[in-house]
């Protein structure tokens, strides 16, 4: 019996990794700011996942070269040029990885996002729908419940989708109207650009960190603003008008 579960597990496993192998890494206009200050140009893909990066010059250059994560400070992607996105490779309070992370707020205290699936944070406003076939199915059978989170620094709005049979989703509004999955959406925040970044929230995942409990230790600096976090008057996507309220009221 144990020979047929382990037999099974492997399958699952090798499925698991088929579904991946299939799903399209394409390259996206960007710019790569690296840690010795030098910056690249043209057109970056992430292969086997975020920590496995691609670079070209150009779309009609053949060969590609890879490019180490850890030599990366900032990739800059442009699909939208109006909205471009910020990508990073930081240190988390989690553990002692390093995390591919989005800035999607920028202030005092900056917001970051973290994804179970990096592949598909970095590839959600692409254009480019990375769904298997099965998933494709579910989507197409299954009542979609969308939430905003306003975003006061950009003209854009992250919209937050959650599907009952795959998780919470990330998209922006001004991209396509299919939804890639991200099992878990984490919230980090950055203190006056302090290298190490704080997890106070996780969509998706409701046992993974409690917003409630984790806010209010970060803001414990401010006893009116942990008041109001605890009586749920401000929740995980109210973190721009809370970031607000403690610069007005406490900083």
């Amino acid at each position: 019996m144990k020979n047929i579960v382990i037999i099974l597990s492997f399958f699952v496993t090798m499925i698991s990794f088929a579904q991946n192998d299939m799903r399209p890494n394409p390259f996206l206009k960007s710019s790569i700011i690296l840690k010795n200050g030098d910056s690249i140009h043209g057109y970056t893909r992430l292969a086997s996942s975020a920590f496995d990066v691609r670079f070209k010059d150009s779309l009609k250059q053949r060969r590609e070269k890879k490019i180490k994560y850890k030599e990366v400070e900032k990739i800059t992607t442009y699909i939208d040029p109006l909205n471009p996105r910020k990508f990073y490779f930081k240190h988390t309070d989690e553990d002692k990885f390093l995390h591919f992370v989005e800035l999607i707020h920028t202030d005092t205290i900056n917001i970051y996002n973290g994804a179970s699936n990096d592949l598909n944070l970095f590839y959600a406003d692409s254009g480019v729908d990375r769904r298997t076939g099965q998933e494709w199915m579910a989507d197409s059978r299954n009542l979609i419940h969308i939430n905003t989170f306003n975003n006061p620094n950009f003209s854009e709005t992250v919209t937050l989708n959650y599907q009952s049979s795959y998780g919470y989703f990330y998209k922006n509004l001004y991209a396509p109207n299919f939804h890639i999955e991200i099992e878990r959406i984490d919230y980090f925040l950055q203190k006056n650009n302090r290298d190490k970044l704080i997890l106070v929230g996780a969509n998706g995942n409701f046992m993974y960190k409690n917003f409630k409990k984790s806010a209010s230790k970060y803001f414990e600096d401010c006893p009116s603003l942990v008041e109001k976090i605890f009586n749920k008057e401000y929740k995980l996507d109210q973190l721009p008008e809370v970031i607000e309220y403690y610069k007005s009221n406490c900083n």
